[in-house]
């Protein structure tokens, strides 16, 4: 698709690449379509370096990859990715991985097979179809018996996506391919269908958001939840609905089973990530981005992604283990323990700084970047901060879920309540977030050529450190009473979470700070060029009085505080455009 580079900036538009226009669907052959782009804004002039020199911004969403472009061929006659091509298009490879039940169902409501919900109720009758099974004393036979009937059922469905697409095949392939790796054939047939350009749909509820957008909220930094609430999509809804109801069920169980004083640590597990959420979202930055993506972004890492890394977590720490003949490092807890021979310390070190750095940092850190990078937003990130608040909201979610673990395993209520503090007071996952965000910024804001290891790699070795100074004194302070080792736990934490806020808050503000000054000679020079000519006449400071235009023209301002251009149109309907400095 091509992108305007020198039209005016009243001309520019919003250029969707992810989800295509309807009045394209219908053109045959399909023009080239690009997977793995959702864009920021339109090609407006950005910053460069530090310099400020303006050039088309890049169009895909931040924390993509750089997108791919593949020209459907309706008659092609076989699929237009490989069964192996499932990074190719990270969005559909991780839901195919982790929850392969709904990117399956938006892949059937797209291609007008199935509706989703239709196809989530078979799944799941599927799934619990062994459960009779056990009563009747042939367990294993039932559970063989359910998980044949699930590739049946979508080997046919896949043959039916084929006779539409006009793919060669037959079903005996389409099963052998769910049979041996049926998450890469989802992936392949949810790609198959993006490439044909079939309706985007949301997952859970097929709702189109891309031909019937949510509705828009005046006035959205004003405007009350009720109104925000108004505006989110169904799967939203289905979303905390399902929230709510865990919450109870946990509840119940816990007052069923276990003490019933227990119950008052859920609330206090959520007071944290709801004060962080409400200061760096709602308070300031809520038209930034909607609340249906919010809700989504927090509800994906509190599930699907505490899922994917306590799964990878568990496999690593057992292969590395195994890997030292042993699955369990104990450690002399007492002076007294003499009679038992333990490793060497030096060895329980290495482990700890194994496990900190190289399972806990870079999976748990990954995974999280995942939360935005796998996730298609149809509301598209158009500032800095839409950014870091979309990156630290995932690592919220993800934060309640890994702090409820963590808290339950306590085996009394004082080291409940001492995970508790030492989880609450130190919101860590969110600081790494927001550093992850910084890299994402400088990437597709400044448009400093930023590797994914650099976005990553900061953030890693700060998670890693973390857990690796604690877990380290932890083990060095094994001989002290309880309290001690609390305190020192506390205050080693605190120290680091302080420091830790300090650089990031510093990295962010001087990166906003370049931002505003580096792009405020371009942004003026497009925006009142026109009575400007010579860029030395701009002042660099940003202290330039408004040009003001008659005659039904636009009179054009420039916001420096909060990062972004606003052309306001004055005309007999005084509409408002908000255009992004990025």
């Amino acid at each position: 698709m091509e992108t305007k580079t020198d039209a005016s900036l009243e001309d520019a538009t919003e250029i969707p690449l992810q989800a295509p226009q309807p009045e394209i669907l219908n053109q045959q052959p399909q023009p080239e379509l690009v997977l793995n782009a959702l864009p920021v804004v339109a090609a407006v002039p950005v910053m460069q370096g530090a310099e400020g020199v303006g050039r088309e911004a890049q169009l895909r969403n931040p924390c993509m990859p750089p997108p791919i472009a593949i020209v459907y061929q309706p008659d092609l006659g076989h699929w237009h990715t490989n069964i192996c091509d499932c990074c190719r298009e990270e969005e559909t490879c991780w839901w195919a991985w982790w929850c392969p039940v709904l990117i399956h169902a938006r892949t059937v409501d797209s291609a007008g097979i199935m509706d989703s919900w239709k196809d989530i109720v078979i799944h799941i009758g599927i799934y619990i179809s062994w459960i009779p099974s056990i009563f009747l004393g042939f367990p294993i036979i039932g559970v063989i018996l359910s998980r044949v009937g699930l590739k049946l059922y979508r080997a046919g469905l896949r043959s039916r996506l084929r006779e539409t697409s006009n793919i060669f095949g037959s079903f005996c392939l389409d099963f052998i391919m769910h049979c041996f790796c049926s998450y890469c054939a989802i992936s392949q047939e949810a790609r198959e269908v993006k490439i044909a350009g079939k309706p985007y749909r949301d997952l859970a509820t097929g709702q189109d958001l891309v031909s019937n957008p949510l509705p828009g909220i005046p006035n959205a930094r004003n405007a009350s939840i009720c109104a925000h609430f108004k505006a989110i999509s169904k799967c939203s809804y289905i979303l905390i609905f399902l929230g709510i109801l865990y919450y109870m069920i946990e509840i119940t169980i816990i007052a069923c089973f276990a003490d019933p004083a227990e119950i008052a640590f859920y609330p206090m597990v959520m007071i944290i990530p709801l004060i962080i959420l409400y200061f760096i979202y709602w308070r300031r930055n809520r038209e930034e981005i909607p609340l249906d993506t919010i809700i989504k972004l927090f509800m994906v890492g509190a599930t699907v992604s505490a899922l994917a890394a306590g799964l990878i977590n568990t496999v690593l720490i057992v292969l590395f283990m195994l890997l030292f003949g042993t699955t369990n490092i104990q450690v002399q807890n007492s002076e007294d323990d003499n009679d038992i021979s333990y490793p060497p310390e030096i060895l329980v070190y290495f482990v700890l700084f194994v496990i900190s750095y190289g399972v806990a940092g870079l999976v748990e850190e990954s995974i999280k970047h995942l939360i935005v990078r796998g996730c298609w937003l149809p509301h598209r990130l158009r500032s800095p901060q839409a950014v870091t608040i979309a990156l630290v909201t995932g690592a919220l979610g993800f934060t309640v879920r890994e702090n409820i673990e963590y808290i339950f395993r306590g085996r009394t209520t004082g080291d409940m309540f001492k995970i508790l503090g030492l989880r609450a007071i130190t919101p860590a996952h969110a600081i790494f977030a927001a550093l992850q965000a910084y890299g994402v910024i400088r990437r597709d804001f400044e448009n400093i050529e930023t590797p994914l290891y650099q976005i990553l790699g900061p953030a890693i070795f700060m998670h890693g450190t973390f857990d690796f100074v604690l877990m380290s004194v932890a083990f060095a302070l094994r001989y002290e009473d309880e309290f001690t080792l609390t305190i020192v736990e506390l205050s080693l934490a605190v120290v680091m979470t302080v420091g830790g806020s300090v650089l990031v808050l510093w990295l962010l503000r001087e990166q906003g700070n370049r931002l505003r000054q580096g792009q405020a000679a371009v942004a003026l020079r497009d925006l009142i060029g026109d009575g400007h000519q010579n860029e030395s006449e701009l002042d660099p400071t940003g202290d330039v009085e408004p040009e003001e235009h008659v005659g039904g023209e636009a009179k054009r301002s420039v916001d420096y505080e909060e990062g972004y251009a606003r052309l306001v149109t004055e005309d007999d309907d005084h509409d408002h455009e908000d255009v992004l400095l990025n």
